[in-house]
């Protein structure tokens, strides 16, 4: 209620735009930051998905929960419409970026699960002998029993467990995704 009635009873020619764009390239510049730091830090395999939820822990912060009552107390109430324009920013720009680096993870490994399921699919020809087929059976059953092995030690972990309690805060549920990526 506080931020819409903010929102709504401000006047945009009391504002300092030069203000507000310096806070909001501060923020863009530690997103950026963030980004890049951790684009070197973190394994291939989840790169690009680790560096946009590493960018909006970084910088989605509980701004208005803590700015608001800082910025009262230090500069005055004149100040604080500034932490209120700057959560759209924050939404509209640097979520977004964020946001579509974790969807290009996601569709990044199923790229790869296809790939990998597509090379395991045996192929069969009409002119190949019978010792032939029997040694790609044979791989083929190797293989299915390496997956079946992994599954079973992925479904031992704590972190698999069907009778563990599901994350029920959206930090919780950004905690075990990081968690999953950094693997």
């Amino acid at each position: 209620a506080v931020f819409y009635n903010s929102l709504a009873n401000l006047e945009t020619g009391d504002l300092s735009w030069s203000l507000l764009g310096a806070m909001a390239a501060c923020k863009a510049a530690v997103h950026m930051l963030t980004c890049v730091v951790s684009y070197f830090g973190v394994h291939k395999k989840n790169r690009i998905g680790a560096v946009g939820l590493f960018a909006i822990f970084t910088t989605q912060s509980n701004d208005v929960a803590l700015g608001v009552p800082l910025i009262s107390a230090t500069l005055g109430e004149k100040y604080t419409p500034y932490i209120f324009l700057l959560a759209p920013v924050q939404l509209l720009v640097l979520n977004l970026v964020s946001l579509v680096m974790l969807e290009l993870n996601v569709q990044k490994r199923q790229q790869q699960q296809q790939h990998h399921h597509h090379q395991q699919q045996p192929h069969h020809h009409s002119h190949h002998r019978l010792r032939d087929h029997a040694s790609d059976d044979l791989k083929d059953e190797e293989e299915e029993e390496e997956e079946e092995e992994e599954e079973e030690a992925a479904a031992a972990s704590p972190q698999y467990d069907a009778g563990a309690p599901r994350p029920k805060t959206l930090a919780q549920t950004a905690w075990a995704i990081f968690k999953r990526m950094i693997r």
